[in-house]
């Protein structure tokens, strides 16, 4: 076999074996005469001897050569096809090509396809012969180092790119498994807070309706004529006991938003807006006009409802008038939903404005029966969608509420 090992040294070794190549057996005597020993030469040449190509193919197998001499002019070879196949069988062993006389065309195709350098015959002497095989040897040490450098300049550079990814990976699993920690701590919040609600809805709700059939029953026994002052304070503590049990409906809503998991829908806006006032309390004393310019809506259909329902129920609620007028517009926008909810009540007090979405926040011109829950609610269950929602008031124009809802 060819050698495989990278030479290091900047010369050929003194002791080394050339493969010559050749059909021509005088040929063979003259090359083999100029590798024997020189004086003054500490180079030893050790020759193997092939006749055909596949002789040195064989030769190749069993044996590992230095440095190849090879006649191009094989018998089972057609031109340059020798060179090519011993030269793509080890990169790493030099070869000579050797032409026929005043063939040079020959010897630059040689190099061509894989030999370090040719020679011819009718030129060949021992010093030339000897000089080739050392260059030939060079030329071929000094690739394979530049190959060296590079092979390890990849490697390098391969390494600190796995050094970089590790490092990102880490990082990146360090970080997912802080979000996860962090979403698991927020599920269990929400968890609690839910939980919360709905053991303070109940345990307090439970007393509240005692004391409020409490109230009915001593309202029963109580003479009208006799004791109307007793039963506006009874009616008075009803009503209270009332605006608590709603307050703690209220609550219990406020801890359940963001948990539904149903996906969006289409909503026909005009019968989603009919349904909703056909369910509000003193809905018929007022006057509802639509302008809806996009008649279905793509949106998550109980956040979108609760806010319609708090904000109509809040326009017929705080009104200061026993009729009135109430606009809702929608229009698409590039980005989502332009909606509006305008009515021609009191409006809101500069000084209330700036905390009117605030949890538990009441309004000087708002209802005794409001719990400072609805408005505040609207807000986060809008947020909550990624979306905003505006007051624009006055005294005498009454509340519009802006709202923007996105549509992805």
């Amino acid at each position: 076999m060819l050698s495989s090992r990278l030479l290091t040294g900047s010369q050929l070794p003194t002791n080394h074996r050339v493969l010559l190549v050749e059909d021509n057996p005088d040929d063979s005597e003259v090359i083999e005469r100029f590798l024997a020993h020189q004086p003054g030469d500490i180079r030893q040449f050790q020759v193997d001897h092939a006749g055909t190509l596949q002789e040195a193919l064989k030769l190749c197998e069993h044996r590992t050569f230095d440095v190849v001499l090879c006649d191009v002019g094989l018998p089972d070879t057609d031109g340059t096809d020798g060179i090519a196949e011993l030269a793509a069988r080890d990169p790493t062993v030099p070869i000579v090509a050797l032409t026929g006389y005043g063939d040079e065309s020959v010897g630059h195709d040689s190099i061509q396809v894989g030999a370090e350098a040719f020679l011819t015959k009718d030129h060949l002497h021992a010093r030339e012969l000897r000089r080739t095989i050392a260059h030939a040897s060079l030329r071929v040490q000094r690739r394979q180092r530049i190959q060296l450098a590079q092979a390890q300049q990849h490697r390098d550079d391969l390494a600190k790119l796995n050094d970089t990814l590790r490092l990102e990976i880490d990082g990146r699993r360090q970080a997912q498994a802080q979000l996860e920690a962090l979403n698991e701590e927020v599920m269990r919040s929400n968890r609690d807070l839910q939980e919360f609600a709905q053991i303070a809805s109940h345990d307090l709700k439970s007393p509240l309706r005692s004391v409020k059939t409490l109230l009915g029953w001593i309202e029963e026994d109580l003479q009208p004529a006799e004791q109307q002052q007793a039963l506006a304070n009874l009616h008075q503590g009803q009503r209270r006991i009332g605006r608590m049990l709603k307050m703690l409906d209220d609550l219990l809503k406020w801890a359940s938003l963001g948990s539904s998991s149903r996906p969006k829908e289409p909503i026909d806006f005009r019968e989603f807006i009919g349904d909703i006032w056909d369910q509000l309390e003193g809905h018929e004393r007022f006057e509802l006009k639509l302008n809806i310019i996009c008649p279905i809506v793509h949106v998550y259909r109980e956040p979108f409802e609760l806010v319609f329902r708090n904000l109509l129920a809040n326009a017929i609620q705080h009104h200061h008038r026993q009729h009135g007028t109430i606009k809702v517009s929608c229009e698409k926008t590039f980005v989502g939903y332009r909606l509006c909810v305008q009515d021609d009540g009191p409006g809101i007090d500069p000084g209330h404005r700036s905390h009117v979405f605030r949890l538990f926040a009441t309004g000087a011109t708002r209802s005794r029966s409001s719990t400072g829950v609805g408005l505040a609610m609207t807000r986060r269950a809008i947020e909550e969608q990624g979306g905003s929602i505006e007051l624009s008031a006055s005294e005498r124009n009454g509340c519009q509420f802006d709202i923007y809802w996105p549509s992805s």
